[in-house]
């Protein structure tokens, strides 16, 4: 099983984490850094709603319920991390991190019929498009 994360995903996850450290720790101080990590929390989730309905056979055919479903449950487990900031809870937000990395990031993306689901997909410019975008974040 080849193990491939995006990224950016990394980057990014990476940043709130430190940064709720750096809150925990009063390192940073105001509503700005719990602001931005707020926004940064967020753009994992919708992450993981994108990742998850390219990886994950069940999300990729009920797509509309796996981004509801994962807004309806990360969104309020962000606001309960930002809310209840503790090393405790950093903890655990690495652990789901990792757990959530593993599951999205150990499966290849699952390639669809692109003709039949798209019908732009013949035009050359669009087939050369998707291929540079085909392996980013694999």
């Amino acid at each position: 099983m080849t193990y491939k994360p995006c990224l950016l995903c990394i980057a990014v996850g990476s940043l709130w984490l430190l940064l709720s450290l750096g809150l925990t720790l009063d390192y940073l101080a105001g509503i700005e850094y719990q602001l931005l990590v707020a926004l940064l929390m967020g753009t994992s989730i919708m992450g993981i709603a994108g990742q998850g309905e390219r990886r994950l056979p069940w999300a990729m055919l009920h797509q509309q319920l796996w981004k509801l479903l994962v807004l309806i449950i990360g969104v309020p487990l962000a606001y309960l991390a930002i809310t209840t900031l503790s090393l405790t809870v950093i903890a655990a937000e690495f652990v789901v991190l990792l757990l959530i990395g593993h599951v999205l990031f150990s499966h290849p993306p699952i390639v669809s019929d692109s003709l039949a689901s798209n019908p732009k997909a013949g035009d050359p410019r669009y087939q050369e498009l998707m291929k540079k975008l085909e392996h980013c974040c694999d």
